[in-house]
């Protein structure tokens, strides 16, 4: 494989950083990139953005290898202003000529209804895809349906309880269509527009939005986060006994957290790998978490609560009188890798 094929490119969007260092225009020189992740983009890098976006396609249509071409793409800024309705629909036509499969906007308050269904409309190849903080209407969702149903991994923000009665139905419309979901992110910046914390709980505010979920994506469905979206632990049942195949799960408990009835939930999954739990009301150590762990499926190997992550080490012991028996012993070590655990990196906007 050429390098040119895998080349990928984190950059911090601002050209003011460095006055004098360069230019928006230098993004015209670029080779080609497989995957780009743009982060917190200004005016005059905005702007470049069509005319950068034509010119790799350029680039990939030269290159002599089949699946040339940019394959992901990642914005993410900050209740920015620069990421315009105008600027999506130019950016459509391009991008549709590229082999994208993973798009993730996030922070770009800007974006509405009309330019997010026309991208989406010109990306039909998408697996992944991601719209946090966006200007969205509720509506949205259900006429994005069509265009996501082949989606694999889907990641979106929740707008506040005050919107749940007409945003949790439009999401049940899409997850509906989306009969290849394997990864769900659901989650709530924790915030109101008055500044003040708040909580999404989908007992009280989605109705039957959980059943829904189990209904429509339950068996496929691989991995799922539901951050400052709060359920109770019958839902969690619920979600245990519906998807058999999950092995990575974030769930975010409302009320009190009754650890027999959350381990006898997690026991039934089969395939658990990671399990990281967040709840406001109870405090719990790292021993009712081992009793968790010792009931679940000997596949998993991370369990996290709160801000805490750790390892789930099992060791064997011989017994030195009867080297034939042999006893499990299983303990919850700090987590000391240097990757940071996946379960903390939901971006919050």
């Amino acid at each position: 494989m050429d390098i040119s094929e895998s080349i990928s490119l984190v950059f911090v969007g601002h050209t003011n950083l460095s006055p004098g260092s360069w230019s928006a225009s230098k993004l015209l020189g670029l080779p080609p990139l497989h995957s780009l992740s743009l982060i917190l983009p200004d005016r005059p890098i905005a702007s470049t953005l069509p005319a950068f976006f034509a010119r790799q396609q350029q680039l990939a249509d030269a290159s002599p290898f089949t699946h040339s071409g940019l394959d992901s793409l990642s914005i993410l800024s900050r209740d920015s202003a620069v990421i315009t309705p105008a600027l999506i629909k130019q950016l459509a036509p391009a991008l549709a000529r590229t082999p994208l499969t993973r798009l993730a906007i996030a922070g770009c308050p800007k974006v509405h209804d009309t330019a997010a269904l026309e991208l989406l409309s010109a990306l039909p190849g998408l697996t992944d895809f991601a719209l946090e903080a966006s200007g969205v209407s509720a509506a949205f969702y259900r006429e994005a349906a069509p265009a996501l149903a082949r989606v694999r991994r889907l990641k979106l923000t929740h707008p506040g309880p005050r919107h749940s009665a007409e945003f949790l139905p439009a999401l049940v419309t899409l997850l509906a269509a989306a009969t290849r979901l394997e990864g769900f992110t659901l989650y709530h910046s924790g915030v109101s527009s008055t500044a003040t914390r708040e909580w999404v709980t989908l007992d009280a505010d989605g109705g039957d939005f959980v059943r829904a979920l189990v209904s429509h994506a339950g068996v496929g469905l691989r991995r799922l986060e539901l951050s400052n979206v709060l359920i109770g632990l019958d839902s969690l049942e619920a979600i245990a006994g519906g998807m058999p195949n999950l092995r990575d799960m974030v769930v975010h408990i409302g009320g009190a957290l009754d650890m027999v009835r959350l381990s006898a939930a997690v026991a039934l999954l089969p395939e658990l790998r990671t399990l990281h739990v967040l709840s406001a009301r109870a405090e719990h150590d790292v021993d009712a978490f081992l009793s968790v762990a010792r009931n679940a499926s000997a596949t998993l190997r991370q369990v996290g609560y709160r801000n805490r992550v750790w390892t789930v080490r099992r060791t064997y012991d011989v017994d030195p009188e009867d080297p034939a028996q042999v006893r499990p012993a299983m303990s919850l070590d700090r987590y000391d890798s240097p990757h940071f655990p996946e379960a903390l990196l939901v971006v919050r906007t």
